[in-house]
């Protein structure tokens, strides 16, 4: 699945690396994600046309000013497959944020993941994802639940991801231009 997502500034993504090392110490965890950075997503589909998405989002990012996120916490996406995750706090700034996205998305007439509709999205960082056991998740959970996990972040910048983990381009909020990476 292609994703549309904002990767954490360096000090957050260093507290979520190192939550996922310290999980696959505790667990022998192979944390595999499709995007083997910290982050959080906006949006995710399939089929999504690289260059016209590419121009849409760089016109997009550059009236977008940098601006603070919040995350805290912990939390589960329960299921067959659980996933763990620390909640990013859901801003009006942030809500009309992702509305603006999934307008722009949905032009494109490509399969948007529903999870991501402006009213029933959950912003978060993913910190495990896939074959998640009972035992693996009760182990982590009693380490990081007296933990304490607060991330304040600036989020700054648009980057996509094809289906392969690989990331195609990336935009800083409130410039034109890309770090273009194919």
């Amino acid at each position: 699945m292609q994703s549309l997502v904002t990767l954490l500034p360096e000090q957050a993504s260093h507290r979520v690396s190192d939550i996922w090392d310290e999980m696959q110490t505790l667990c022998g965890l192979k944390i595999s994600h499709s995007i083997p950075f910290p982050h959080f997503s906006w949006a995710a589909g399939e089929n999504f046309s690289q260059k016209p998405l590419s121009a849409a989002i760089s016109e997009f990012s550059s009236l977008v000013e940098p601006f603070t996120v919040y995350a805290t916490g912990l939390a589960i996406f329960p299921g067959q497959s659980p996933t763990l995750y620390i909640p990013v706090v859901k801003t009006e700034r942030l809500y009309n944020l992702q509305l603006q996205i999934w307008l722009r998305l949905g032009a494109f007439g490509n399969q948007l993941n529903s999870n991501y509709q402006p009213d029933t999205w959950v912003p978060h960082i993913p910190l495990t994802c896939g074959d998640l056991s009972k035992d693996a998740l009760n182990k982590i959970l009693r380490k990081l639940a007296f933990e304490e996990i607060n991330l304040k972040m600036e989020i700054d910048s648009f980057s996509f991801f094809d289906g392969k983990g690989e990331m195609k381009f990336s935009y800083p909020f409130g410039q034109t231009g890309s770090s273009n990476k194919s």
